[in-house]
């Protein structure tokens, strides 16, 4: 019994000695933990360190790319379109007035030209808007709402016949006058009376100034209020000139005289579309959206020529062709003769026929035949000029007092005096004898 006693009260003494053994720290753990701990540290560093390069990277990139964009590059804005309808339509009213003004007459132009000077001299080229027709063959902008507008114009072209004086056709400057003023319809003694001799194409170039929004063609705000002004007056310029050869339509030519479906429908559509003889609609695929001119401009239609992008199908029969296939196409271009209140001309219409049904009808009015090859033909080179004469220059300087004058009228330029009519007749034949002929003086 002792013995079971003492090991009893043995055994509480070792608990204690079993829970602090537990409770003291292993030293290898504690390693690990330290050693795990500077590690993330060393991660964390070079992380951080990583992250900072990537940014000054980035930032001297960024300064590279500023310093080094090109000279010419522009902000990402979208660039406003100005729209040339006014400038061009304004141009076209401006060219138009001053062929039609004088001398005495700057009032008119002013109101396209603020600054207009002084037209001395000048005489105008038309004397009614119905002499004229104006078109604008281009527009550039030079600056922002700065534009040059380039205008067509038909003028009637006149001839000079006979004249007051004995300066006869084009003559040469009245009594006494010598051959200095031939041909200048403003010399003092000789005025050619004008005549008719057809329309000539002239091409003048006007510069001008648009105020306003960019429908108006200027650089303001939407919405403002739109003027212009030219800076100068107009100045002639060469016509653009047609090519050296017609283009080559993808078409071939067919015999209208042919009972032909093609060419009968054709005649018909025209028929109804210009006469008024039928309707459109019978003639024309459903959907098509042709309608009739109404009132009908024309009182007859006569078919003078048709081409084809296909050739007719072969048939026996030389009078008949055969019925076309459902949803076949073809494009022609039919050259018809109309006559109406105004006489009779010539027009070309291109078309797209559809087939339906077995039968032939008009799907569109084409605004343009179509082409064989994508090579166009060149533009023609420039006429020589077949007038080798010296320009119009201006009046010679007048001499300062005292000196005599030496110097002698350009050709074409009027003379600014005429001559004396008190003076002898034979200081008149000296004059005359003293003076050299102009050519055309001297081969009359």
């Amino acid at each position: 019994m002792t013995k079971v006693r003492t090991r009893g009260l043995s055994q509480p003494r070792r608990e204690p000695d079993d829970d602090a053994s537990a409770a003291e720290p292993d030293d290898d753990s504690g390693s690990a933990v330290i050693r795990s701990s500077h590690h993330a540290a060393r991660l964390t560093t070079a992380a951080s360190a990583l992250l900072w390069l990537l940014v000054g990277t980035g930032a001297i990139g960024g300064l590279a790319a500023w310093f080094t964009r090109p000279a010419d590059a522009t902000s990402a804005r979208p660039q406003t379109v100005r729209s040339p309808v006014g400038p061009t339509g304004w141009a076209e009213a401006f060219v138009s007035t001053y062929l039609r003004t004088g001398e005495g007459e700057e009032d008119q132009l002013r109101m396209f030209y603020p600054g207009v000077p002084a037209l001395d001299k000048v005489t105008p080229v038309a004397a009614s808007p119905t002499m004229m027709s104006t078109y604008t063959l281009r527009s550039a902008e030079t600056a922002p709402g700065y534009w040059a507008v380039t205008v067509a114009v038909t003028e009637q072209a006149t001839a000079s016949v006979g004249g007051a004086g004995s300066g006869g056709t084009g003559g040469t400057g009245g009594t006494g006058g010598t051959g200095e003023t031939d041909g200048f319809a403003g010399a003092q003694d000789s005025v050619p009376t004008p005549r008719p001799a057809g329309d000539v194409l002239a091409c003048y170039q006007v510069s001008l100034l648009a105020r306003g929004d960019a429908i108006a063609g200027g650089v303001d705000p939407t919405g403002s209020p739109s003027g212009y002004a030219a800076t100068r007056l107009p100045d002639r310029v060469s016509c653009p000139p047609t090519l050296s050869g017609s283009p080559n339509l993808a078409l071939d030519g067919a015999d209208v005289g042919l009972n032909d479906p093609v060419n009968d429908v054709v005649r018909r559509f025209l028929a109804a579309l210009l006469t008024g003889d039928g309707e459109v609609a019978r003639y024309s695929s459903p959907g098509a959206g042709v309608r009739s001119i109404v009132p009908a401009p024309y009182t007859g239609v006569e078919l003078v020529s048709l081409a084809r992008d296909t050739a007719p199908a072969a048939n026996n029969d030389p009078n008949e062709a055969p019925a076309p296939a459902d949803g076949q196409r073809l494009r022609v271009l039919a050259t018809i003769r109309v006559s109406g209140p105004d006489g009779i001309r010539m027009l070309s219409y291109p078309l797209r026929l559809t087939a339906r049904a077995g039968r032939w009808e008009v799907s569109s009015l084409d605004s343009t035949p179509p082409l064989r090859g994508a090579e166009p033909p060149p533009v023609a080179p420039a006429p020589t000029p077949q007038d080798t004469s010296a320009p119009l220059t201006s009046p010679p300087a007048e001499p300062s007092a005292g000196q005599p004058s030496t110097s002698q009228p350009a050709a074409g330029w009027p003379t600014e005096t005429a001559p004396d009519p008190m003076a002898p007749a034979s200081a008149a034949a000296d004059t005359a004898a003293a003076t050299p002929a102009s050519p055309e003086s001297a081969s009359r």
